[in-house]
């Protein structure tokens, strides 16, 4: 048995550069995962300089570890964010899930991107009574929401629960061969990507940042979007 993510069980990506300088940015993208490389295709057109590193490869940190699914359907995520805030911010948040997974959907589609892309239902389940009415409570908000909902006692093939929902418009797909891709685009429309490149410190100055590598090499940088582990980046800031 191999003792690795499905989505790395994968034919390598072999343009791999290392930082080997001291050198200027515009944006300095921290983090290569499905956050970083979708920042920095969704710039390629800003005109402005963008560099992105990171401490690993390309996908390999939480994006090779996910289920590969493009769902809204969170437990009763929206049932929380109701009872904690209002049905406002409620239909925000499935408003930004939603509009995520179409972002997927069309950059595979504009890209041509070959990344098993298949939409599919997503469902929630339990088979645990006192479960059901949490549920239940879901389903009647997604249905106020405006989300098509449908009730089962089964879920194909042959998985028995009590009670479960499920809704269509959700997809899965291989993160691992769309990061590449990204990453690919991103090379070709001149956006400077170092792997094996781990941000060690990051410096106010008086028109933005210098951040120090592992590489012994420093980056300066009028923006900074940190897209890795939370809350690594803390630490880092001296000002």
């Amino acid at each position: 048995m191999k003792k690795m993510s499905l989505w790395l069980d994968y034919e390598r990506d072999s343009h791999i550069v290392e930082l080997n300088k001291n050198i200027n940015t515009d944006v300095l993208i921290i983090g290569g995962g499905m956050t970083g490389m979708t920042t920095a295709y969704q710039l390629i057109n800003s005109n402005l300089k963008v560099v992105l590193i990171d401490q690993n490869l390309i996908g390999h940190g939480v994006s090779s570890k996910t289920t590969g699914k493009l769902n809204y359907l969170q437990e009763n995520i929206y049932t929380s964010i109701k009872n904690t805030f209002s049905i406002n911010e409620a239909k925000l948040y499935l408003k930004s899930q939603k509009e995520a997974i179409n972002q997927v959907n069309e950059i595979i589609n504009t890209n041509h991107i070959k990344c098993d892309f298949e939409w599919t239902n997503s469902y929630l389940f339990t088979n645990n009574n006192e479960e059901i009415k949490r549920i239940k409570n879901e389903k009647k908000l997604l249905e106020q929401m405006g989300i098509d909902v449908q009730e089962h006692k089964s879920i194909e093939p042959n998985l028995k629960c009590k009670y479960a929902i499920s809704v269509q418009d959700t997809a899965v797909f291989h993160p691992i061969k769309y990061l590449y891709a990204l990453k690919n685009i991103c090379l070709k429309n001149k956006i400077e990507i170092f792997e094996n490149t781990k941000a060690i410190k990051i410096n106010n100055i008086k028109d933005g940042f210098i951040v120090e590598t592992t590489n012994k090499y420093k980056i300066k940088t009028k923006k900074i979007v940190v897209a890795n582990h939370y809350p690594f980046f803390l630490s880092l800031i001296h000002i």
